[in-house]
């Protein structure tokens, strides 16, 4: 105990010649390792222990206002958080199994006590109730985040067809040739919108199944490549009719892969680059095979991202500010993360470069075929 600050310890004893024994006990222990007050009632007890300073009670189960058990159910209530020894000449293992339930840490018979043996008991005791207070906090915190998690989870899943409806009706609205330019625009702000909240519900729920146990669940198939990102590129353009998407692929590149989450790839990092890139700079998209992989490459330029933001892009809720990207950083920062956790479940490998002159580019490589990989 050399160099520790001294534990502060309550002796909560009515008999004169027990208290007067205890503290020569515990004054004399080499080294010294605790400071000592004393008190014999209590009530009087209970209002040191709440006025704070306390680190350890040392209760006797027989007090003017206070008998048997009672003084330990009373001490408990008053200072749920500090460790309760008592103290007793009654050597009764029943009575003993019943303080400890009530919350005591620790049960000495007097005429057995010593400064070695007190020591060692209030050291325990407090250890222990560190020990117990950190693991209520710990699982207190594990079951708020999972009913954050699951709310989180119900929220999203009822927000999609109110979204759904609003994207359908815009949709619609913007195949109407009566429109006025003007009013073409403000529903192409909303048909963005739409799309935008539609993407970030979707990663929200990713996130939620996964953080919840569901994990990245692959239903892989022969699918192209080419006509999956096509897609995903002209319903883009559809939304985003004052950008410049070029799309390229040098063959079909068909392979065993799940389409619902290649299709979600391509969203999730098309629309990356669309949000950090200026309005006038095209986002180039190409794909590739390469022996048994296919390459697939997204390109856009804009400010490039710091060399030592790049290890943490594709963290969950990490995003590029707007002054680094040149771009504005909505969303929650869950598309990168989402878009490495269907390459890593495809066996596959993500990378980015970036530069000045060369812009920001995120290249994923997949294997032909793959086998579901852990979630």
């Amino acid at each position: 105990m050399a160099g520790e600050p001294l534990l502060r310890v309550l002796l909560v004893e009515d008999n004169p010649a027990d208290a007067r024994w205890f503290q020569e006990e515990l004054r004399d222990s080499d080294p010294v390792w605790c400071s000592l007050s004393q008190i014999n009632t209590l009530a009087g007890a209970v209002e040191m222990v709440r006025a704070g300073g306390i680190d350890a009670v040392l209760l006797d189960l027989s007090l003017p206002d206070a008998q048997g058990i009672e003084t330990v159910s009373r001490m408990r209530t008053a200072a749920p958080g500090i460790p309760v020894v008592v103290l007793t000449g009654l050597d009764d293992e029943q009575v003993a199994l019943r303080a400890v339930k009530e919350g005591a840490q620790d049960y000495l018979i007097k005429d057995q006590a010593n400064g070695p043996l007190l020591a060692r008991a209030v050291r325990y005791a407090i250890e222990r109730k560190r020990a117990d207070e950190s693991q209520r906090r710990e699982a207190a915190a594990a079951q708020t985040a999972q009913l954050r998690e699951q709310f989180v989870a119900v929220l999203g899943h009822d927000l999609r067809n109110p979204l759904s409806s609003i994207a359908i009706s815009a949709g619609l609205l913007m195949k109407n040739t009566d429109m006025t330019e003007r009013q073409l625009k403000a529903v192409a702000r909303i048909a963005r919108s739409a799309d935008r909240m539609n993407r970030m519900i979707r990663d929200l729920l990713d996130f939620t199944r996964a953080r919840l146990g569901g994990g990245y669940t692959l239903s892989s198939s022969p699918v192209s490549l080419r006509d999956i990102w096509r897609q995903v590129v002209e319903e883009l353009e559809t939304v985003h009719q004052d950008r410049s998407l070029i799309f390229s692929a040098e063959s079909t590149c068909w392979g065993n892969w799940d389409a619902d989450r290649m299709s979600q790839l391509a969203s999730n990092l098309i629309s990356n680059g669309l949000q950090y890139s200026p309005p006038e700079s095209p986002v180039r998209i190409t794909l590739r095979e390469e022996a048994s992989d296919v390459l697939i490459e997204v390109n856009n330029h804009g400010a490039p991202i710091p060399q030592n933001m790049i290890p943490v892009l594709f963290e969950p809720f990490y995003r590029v500010q707007a002054d680094q990207s040149g771009g504005s950083s909505q969303g929650l920062g869950l598309g990168l993360y989402i878009a490495h956790q269907i390459v890593l479940a495809h066996r596959g490998r993500i990378d980015v470069q970036s530069s000045e002159v060369e812009g920001t580019t995120f290249s994923v490589r997949l294997p032909r075929v793959t086998s579901p990989g852990p979630g």
